[in-house]
Protein backbone atom coordinates (compact mmCIF):
# COMPACT_ATOMS: atom_id res chain seq x y z
CA UNK A 1 0.00 0.00 0.00
CA UNK A 2 3.05 2.32 1.17
CA UNK A 3 4.17 2.14 -2.95
CA UNK A 4 0.48 3.10 -4.45
CA UNK A 5 0.53 7.11 -3.40
CA UNK A 6 4.13 7.91 -4.71
CA UNK A 7 3.23 5.72 -8.04
CA UNK A 8 -0.16 8.73 -7.79
CA UNK A 9 1.74 11.30 -7.26
CA UNK A 10 3.51 11.19 -10.89
CA UNK A 11 0.05 12.46 -12.11
CA UNK A 12 -0.47 14.82 -9.72
CA UNK A 13 -0.76 15.59 -6.01
CA UNK A 14 -3.56 14.00 -3.55
CA UNK A 15 -4.55 15.97 -0.44
CA UNK A 16 -4.24 14.18 2.74
CA UNK A 17 -8.18 13.72 2.79
CA UNK A 18 -8.16 11.51 -0.19
CA UNK A 19 -4.82 10.02 0.67
CA UNK A 20 -6.70 8.23 3.40
CA UNK A 21 -9.59 7.23 1.61
CA UNK A 22 -7.78 5.32 -0.72
CA UNK A 23 -6.01 3.31 2.19
CA UNK A 24 -9.47 2.77 3.89
CA UNK A 25 -10.80 1.69 0.26
CA UNK A 26 -7.59 -0.45 -1.26
CA UNK A 27 -8.11 -4.30 -0.91
CA UNK A 28 -5.18 -6.06 -1.34
CA UNK A 29 -4.95 -9.06 -3.32
CA UNK A 30 -3.12 -12.15 -4.40
CA UNK A 31 -3.00 -14.03 -7.61
CA UNK A 32 -1.37 -16.90 -8.76
CA UNK A 33 0.31 -16.75 -12.16
CA UNK A 34 -2.10 -17.83 -15.63
CA UNK A 35 -5.30 -16.38 -13.40
CA UNK A 36 -7.01 -13.98 -15.15
CA UNK A 37 -8.79 -10.59 -13.48
CA UNK A 38 -10.85 -10.01 -16.59
CA UNK A 39 -12.37 -12.47 -19.40
CA UNK A 40 -14.41 -10.43 -22.35
CA UNK A 41 -17.84 -9.76 -21.84
CA UNK A 42 -17.10 -9.19 -17.88
CA UNK A 43 -17.27 -5.43 -16.91
CA UNK A 44 -14.35 -3.93 -15.11
CA UNK A 45 -14.99 -3.05 -11.55
CA UNK A 46 -11.72 -1.96 -10.41
CA UNK A 47 -8.33 -1.11 -11.32
CA UNK A 48 -5.29 -3.07 -10.15
CA UNK A 49 -2.39 -1.64 -8.67
CA UNK A 50 0.75 -4.32 -9.33
CA UNK A 51 2.77 -4.27 -6.18
CA UNK A 52 5.09 -7.23 -7.42
CA UNK A 53 4.17 -9.16 -10.86
CA UNK A 54 3.03 -8.87 -14.19
CA UNK A 55 -0.12 -8.77 -15.84
CA UNK A 56 -1.03 -8.62 -19.82
CA UNK A 57 -4.05 -7.39 -21.42
CA UNK A 58 -4.55 -9.50 -24.59
CA UNK A 59 -7.20 -10.55 -26.93
CA UNK A 60 -8.43 -13.31 -29.30
CA UNK A 61 -8.99 -12.54 -32.59
CA UNK A 62 -9.60 -15.86 -35.42
CA UNK A 63 -7.81 -18.04 -33.02
CA UNK A 64 -4.89 -15.92 -32.73
CA UNK A 65 -3.66 -13.96 -29.62
CA UNK A 66 -2.80 -10.36 -30.37
CA UNK A 67 -1.05 -8.04 -26.68
CA UNK A 68 -1.88 -4.89 -25.98
CA UNK A 69 0.42 -4.07 -23.16
CA UNK A 70 2.06 -5.41 -20.11
CA UNK A 71 1.91 -3.83 -16.85
CA UNK A 72 4.65 -4.46 -13.92
CA UNK A 73 5.98 -3.15 -10.50
CA UNK A 74 4.30 0.33 -9.84
CA UNK A 75 2.02 0.12 -12.68
CA UNK A 76 -1.92 0.18 -12.77
CA UNK A 77 -4.02 -2.55 -14.46
CA UNK A 78 -7.14 -2.27 -15.95
CA UNK A 79 -9.33 -2.53 -19.35
CA UNK A 80 -9.86 1.50 -18.92
CA UNK A 81 -12.51 1.35 -21.47
CA UNK A 82 -14.73 -1.14 -19.83
CA UNK A 83 -13.89 0.56 -15.98
CA UNK A 84 -14.72 3.77 -17.90
CA UNK A 85 -18.11 3.58 -19.42
CA UNK A 86 -19.14 0.12 -17.45
CA UNK A 87 -19.63 -1.51 -20.93
CA UNK A 88 -18.52 -5.20 -21.82
CA UNK A 89 -14.73 -5.94 -22.25
CA UNK A 90 -13.17 -7.08 -25.25
CA UNK A 91 -10.02 -8.44 -23.55
CA UNK A 92 -8.19 -10.50 -21.06
CA UNK A 93 -6.17 -9.66 -18.20
CA UNK A 94 -4.05 -12.20 -16.97
CA UNK A 95 -1.02 -12.67 -14.42
CA UNK A 96 2.44 -13.58 -15.97
CA UNK A 97 3.29 -14.25 -12.93
CA UNK A 98 2.21 -14.17 -9.56
CA UNK A 99 0.52 -10.99 -8.60
CA UNK A 100 0.43 -9.07 -5.66
CA UNK A 101 -0.83 -5.82 -5.02
CA UNK A 102 -4.07 -3.42 -4.07
CA UNK A 103 -6.98 -2.62 -5.67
Amino acid sequence: MQRIIPALSRYGSLEDSCQLALEKAAIPFDFLAQSHLLVPGMVQDRVYFVGEGIVMSHYLTKGKQFVNWFAGENDFAAAIESFHFQQPSREYLTTCTRLRGVS
